[in-house]
C-alpha cells in the first residue's frame, strides 16, 4: 500500500465530512472536534488550515484522514496530530502518515510532541513505532516527544 500526504487544499469538504462524521473518530480527539461533524464543520476546518502544516492522508487515491503539525508556544517545537477514518483503522496508515510528517518537519523544527488520550492505546503504538519516546502523563493525556536531530 502507498500512503502519501497531500496539501489539505486538495481535499474536498465532502471527503472530510464523510470520514469525520463518526463518533469513534471524535472520541479520541479534543473537544474542538464536533460530533455530528457537518459539511459546514469541514468547510470551516479547511478555511483555517495552511497547506504547509495540515495534510490530507491518502492511501493510493483514497482520502483516509488528516495529519498536522501545529506550533503552540515554542517556534522550535510542533505538535503532531492525526486522525484516520474508521474504515482504514488497523492497516498501519497512521504510522506511515506520522513517519511522513516527521520528514516534513525536518529543518523546520527541533522537536515534535504528541498527546494521546489515556484510553487510546492504538495511537500510543503509532507514535512509538514512529520513534517517539514516552514522556509521561500530563493533564489526562499521554505525552510523547521526538527530538529530530536524534532520528534518521
Amino acid at each position: 500500500m502507498t500512503t502519501t500526504l497531500r496539501p489539505i487544499s486538495s481535499v474536498l469538504p465532502e471527503q472530510i465530512q464523510l470520514l469525520a462524521n463518526d463518533p469513534r473518530v471524535g472520541k479520541h480527539l479534543r473537544a474542538t472536534f464536533p460530533y455530528p461533524y457537518t459539511l459546514d464543520d469541514a468547510k470551516k476546518f479547511l478555511s483555517l488550515c495552511q497547506d504547509d502544516s495540515v495534510f490530507g492522508i491518502f492511501e493510493e487515491k483514497d482520502f483516509v484522514g488528516v495529519v498536522s503539525l501545529q506550533v503552540h508556544h515554542q517556534p522550535e517545537e510542533a505538535e503532531v496530530g492525526y486522525w484516520i477514518g474508521v474504515p482504514y483503522w488497523g492497516q498501519g496508515i497512521a504510522t506511515r502518515a506520522v513517519e511522513k510528517v516527521i520528514h516534513q518537519a525536518r529543518g523546520r523544527f527541533e522537536r515534535l510532541i504528541a498527546k494521546v488520550f489515556l484510553d487510546n492505546p492504538a495511537s500510543c503504538r503509532v507514535l512509538e513505532k514512529a520513534g517517539f519516546e514516552y514522556q509521561g502523563v500530563e493533564l489526562g493525556e499521554h505525552v510523547y516527544r521526538l527530538t529530530l536531530s536524534e532520528t534518521y
